[in-house]
C-alpha cells in the first residue's frame, strides 16, 4: 500500500470513529456541550436552578442539572437557596452539571454532597453555579436581584461547613436556650449571658460553651452577602454537616452562643429605609472578598426607590462606588459623622486615592462617636441648615463653617489600659503638664482629667450624665484617674531617666489641685484624700477610658484649651464649628485646601446655634 492510500485509509477510520461516538444513543458521550450558559432574559428576572441528583450512596459523585425560570412567571420552580462561604478557590473538587465536569470548592460540592437526597432531585440555587461568574453584565444583573432570589426561595439553607468534634453540643445548647428564652416569662430576654448561665434549669456544660463560641467564630458569620440571604428569607435552616436548626433558635439564642452580630440579625425581617451611616458602621466588621460587595451587598434590604439608585457596576472603580456613596449621605443628611469616619482608614496603602472625607468601608477601625460617649452635649442638637454643597468636581466637598481654635500641642501616647500593653508617652505628658499654665480657674492636669473623662460620669455606663467640676462624683472620678495616672507613669519605661523619676502619688495630687484658689483648694485636697480612701481598683475605669480614647490623644489650643482629638491631627490644624456637626470638627491645611481629621471635644468651647445671621458669617472650606 503506497503512501497516499494509506493515508486516505486512516483519514477514514477516524471519520468513522468519530461518527460511532457521536452516534452512541444514551450515553454521556452523546452531547458534549461546550458551556453550561445561555443567555437570561433580565426583563422576566430569568434564573438558573440547579437540579442536584438523588442518590443512596454518600460517596458518588454529585450529578446536576441546570434550569432556567422565571421569577415572574407563575408557574416557576421552586427552589431552595444556598447561603454559604464560597472557601479557597485554590483548594476545588469536581462535579457534573449537565454532563460537563465543573470545578467547585471543597465547601460547596460538602455542602451539595449534605444537601443531596436518597429519591428524589433538590431544586437549589447556588450563586457560584447559577450565575456565570465570566459574564460581567449577566453578574451585575443576577447581583441586583439577590434580594428577590431570597425572598421567593421557599426556604434558605444556611450551611455553617462540616461538623468538628463538638458541633452537636453547640447545637445542642442553642436549642435548649432558645426553648428556655420561649417559655412564658418576657424578663428572660433582658438576660446577660452570665445570668442566663446561672438561671438555666440545669445548668450549661463548659464545653458546650466553647463549642457555641468555636461555632460562632467560623467564617460564615461574617459575610457582607448574609444579612440580606438571612433577613429576607420565608425561613431559614442552619445546616452544619448533618446537624440542622432553624435559624430561628439562633436568631433567640444570639447573645448567648456568641458575641452579638449585626442588630439587624434581631428582626424577622426588615426593609431599611435608605443606605444610612449607622447601618453601615453596624456591619462594618463584615467581610466582602470584592469591597464594592460592602455596598452591593445591602441592596436587597433597601426600598425599590433606593435600590435602583444603586445598580450593581463591576466596572465601577470601588473608589468611585464609594465616594458616590458619601456624597448622596452627605447630601440628604448633611451628617458630618461621615468625613470623620473616613479619618480611621487613612493607614490603609490605597486609601489615599480617596478624599479625605470618604470612608473606606471594609478599612475603617472605628472609634467611638462622641454622640454616643456625651449625650449630654449639645442635647438637643438639630441643625436647621445643610452647609454642605459639590461643584462639578464630585470628589471635592464645600463645607460652611468658622475657625474658632488651633491645634498648638498635641500628646503622643500609648497607655497601657489593663496592663495589657506597653505604655510610652506618659512621663513626656506629665513633664509639659508640670510647666503649663492652669487651665482656666484649674490645673493642666485637672484639665487633662476632664479631656480624658469628656467632661462626662463614665461610671453612669447608661445615662453618661455630664460631670459637674464640683463634688463628690467629680472627685471619686479624679481619684481614681489619679491611681490610674500613677500606675502609668510606673509602666513607662523613660520614667527612670526622666526628671520625675522620684514621683509619687501625692506630687500628682498637689499637682492636680496647684492652681485652686486658697479658698477651696483645702477642700479638694479632703474631697480627693476621701476618694482616694474608697478606690479599690482602676479597671472600670481604665476600660471605659480606653473606649474614649480609642484612636484619640489629648492636645492643647493656642488659646490654652486642654481636649481630646483624632490620632491624625497635628500642630497647626484648624479647629472648626462646622454646620451640620454637633461637635467641634479639625481639618488640616494644605495650600488650597483642607484635609478632614476629625471631631474633638475641647473644654469650655459651646457651640452655638446655627442662624441665619451666623450662617452669612461664615466662610466656605474646600475639603479634598
Amino acid at each position: 500500500m503506497d503512501g497516499g492510500t494509506l493515508y486516505t485509509a486512516l483519514l477514514i477510520f477516524i471519520v468513522c470513529a468519530r461518527l460511532a461516538k457521536t452516534a452512541r444513543i444514551g450515553t454521556k458521550e452523546q452531547v458534549m456541550p461546550t458551556t453550561l450558559y445561555g443567555p437570561l432574559d433580565s426583563s422576566i428576572r430569568q434564573i438558573r436552578v440547579l437540579e442536584i441528583a438523588p442518590s443512596t450512596d454518600p460517596t458518588t459523585p454529585i450529578e446536576c442539572k441546570l434550569h432556567v425560570t422565571s421569577l415572574d412567571s407563575d408557574t416557576f420552580l421552586e427552589y431552595t437557596a444556598l447561603s454559604y462561604v464560597w472557601g479557597d478557590p485554590e483548594h476545588t473538587t469536581q462535579i457534573e452539571v449537565d454532563g460537563i465536569h465543573r470545578q467547585v470548592t471543597i465547601n460547596l460540592e460538602s455542602a451539595l454532597r449534605h444537601i443531596r437526597k436518597h429519591n428524589e432531585g433538590v431544586l437549589l440555587w447556588a450563586d457560584a453555579i447559577c450565575i456565570n461568574q465570566d459574564d460581567l453584565e449577566e453578574r451585575e444583573g443576577q447581583v441586583a436581584m439577590m434580594g428577590s432570589v431570597f425572598s421567593t426561595a421557599r426556604g434558605v439553607i444556611a450551611w455553617l461547613g462540616e461538623e468538628s468534634g463538638d458541633s452537636h453540643l453547640a447545637f445542642q445548647l442553642i436549642a435548649e436556650c432558645a426553648e428556655w428564652i420561649r417559655g412564658p416569662s418576657d424578663y428572660k430576654f433582658n438576660f446577660e449571658p452570665a445570668e442566663f448561665m446561672e438561671n438555666v434549669p440545669h445548668g450549661v456544660d463548659k464545653e458546650a460553651i466553647v463549642a457555641t463560641q468555636s461555632l460562632g467564630s467560623r467564617p460564615y458569620w461574617i459575610r457582607t452577602w448574609i444579612l440580606q440571604e438571612l433577613v429576607l428569607a420565608k425561613k431559614v435552616d442552619v445546616l452544619c454537616g448533618k446537624l440542622r436548626l432553624p435559624f430561628a433558635d439562633f436568631r433567640l439564642a444570639r447573645r448567648i452562643w456568641f458575641a452579638p452580630g449585626p442588630s439587624i440579625f434581631a428582626r424577622s425581617h426588615a426593609i431599611i429605609p435608605a443606605l444610612s451611616l449607622d447601618l453601615l458602621l453596624d456591619l462594618e466588621n463584615l467581610e466582602a472578598t470584592d469591597p464594592r460587595d460592602k455596598i452591593y451587598g445591602l441592596l436587597g434590604i433597601l426600598p425599590p426607590a433606593k435600590e435602583q439608585l444603586l445598580t450593581p457596576d463591576y466596572t465601577k472603580p470601588a473608589e468611585d462606588l464609594f465616594c458616590e456613596i458619601a456624597k448622596e449621605m452627605l447630601l440628604r443628611s448633611g451628617d458630618l459623622r461621615v468625613a470623620d469616619c473616613a479619618a480611621t482608614s487613612y493607614s490603609t496603602k490605597d486609601a489615599s486615592r480617596l478624599p479625605s472625607w470618604v470612608p473606606r468601608w471594609g478599612t475603617l477601625h472605628p472609634r467611638t462617636s462622641l454622640s454616643a460617649l456625651m449625650p449630654w452635649y449639645r442635647q438637643d442638637y438639630a441643625s436647621r441648615f445643610n452647609g454642605i454643597r459639590f461643584g462639578h468636581n464630585t470628589h471635592i466637598l464645600y463645607c460652611k463653617g468658622k475657625i474658632i481654635d488651633n491645634v498648638k500641642e498635641k500628646h503622643d501616647l500609648r497607655i497601657g489600659f489593663l496592663v495589657t500593653s506597653a505604655t510610652r508617652g506618659v512621663v513626656v505628658m506629665i513633664e509639659k503638664i508640670m510647666e503649663s499654665a492652669p487651665i482656666g480657674e484649674r490645673s493642666a492636669l485637672q484639665g487633662l482629667f476632664r479631656a480624658f473623662s469628656l467632661d462626662t460620669n463614665i461610671f453612669d455606663f447608661k445615662a453618661r450624665r455630664r460631670l459637674i467640676p464640683s463634688g463628690a462624683e467629680y472627685y471619686a472620678q479624679a481619684a481614681v484617674f489619679l491611681k490610674s495616672m500613677f500606675q502609668w507613669l510606673l509602666l513607662d519605661p523613660h520614667l527612670s531617666d526622666s526628671s520625675i523619676s522620684s514621683i509619687s502619688l501625692n506630687d500628682l495630687i498637689i499637682l492636680f489641685t496647684k492652681d485652686t484658689d486658697d479658698l477651696h483648694r483645702g477642700e479638694e485636697l479632703r474631697l480627693l484624700a476621701e476618694a482616694l480612701d474608697n478606690v479599690t481598683d482602676t479597671v472600670t475605669f481604665e476600660a471605659a477610658l480606653l473606649v474614649a480614647m480609642s484612636r484619640r490623644h489629648p492636645f492643647r489650643t493656642t488659646s490654652n484649651r486642654m481636649g481630646l482629638g483624632p490620632e491624625g491631627m497635628s500642630y497647626g490644624d484648624v479647629v472648626c464649628h462646622l454646620v451640620g456637626h454637633r461637635f467641634p470638627f479639625i481639618l488640616h491645611p494644605e495650600e488650597d485646601h483642607y484635609l478632614v481629621r476629625g471631631e474633638c471635644y475641647i473644654l469650655g468651647i459651646e457651640l452655638p446655634e446655627v442662624t441665619e445671621e451666623l450662617l452669612s458669617e461664615m466662610q466656605e472650606f474646600e475639603i479634598r
